[in-house]
């Protein structure tokens, strides 16, 4: 019951934000996953197991590129399908539209870092 509660409220939250022009873009395991299956893919090693100054020279170095991270190869389960698809409608959208954007459960800067380059 307590986990549909949390869901329920996550849900108004998220309403409230996307309402008045903001996006609001909790980071959970999921990102993480996400970036692991796209450095395995890659086959550079496991983003779970970098350390933090490992994590953000490797994302700030794929900030400043200009080619796609992945391609529509990438082996996606559903919890990582549903996070890229996520930010693939955010992309969508122009920048304009968008008021506050708010990154909430960072711990670190590369939780700031790998959403910035997913959007």
């Amino acid at each position: 019951m307590l986990d549909q509660s949390h869901r329920f409220l996550s849900a108004l939250n998220l309403a409230f934000y996307l309402s008045n022009g903001g996006v609001l873009v909790p980071i959970s395991d999921r990102h993480t996953d996400v970036m692991d299956a796209i450095t395995k893919h890659l086959e550079i090693g496991s983003y779970r197991e970098w350390s933090e100054e490992r994590r953000q020279e490797w994302l700030l170095s794929e900030l400043s590129g200009k080619c796609p991270l992945f391609g529509p190869d990438l082996p996606k389960t559903e919890e990582i399908a549903n996070v890229l698809d996520t930010f693939g409608v955010l992309a969508e959208l122009p920048s304009d539209c968008f008021g506050a954007y708010i990154i909430s459960i960072a711990t670190s800067l590369s939780d700031v870092l790998m959403v910035h380059g997913n959007c």
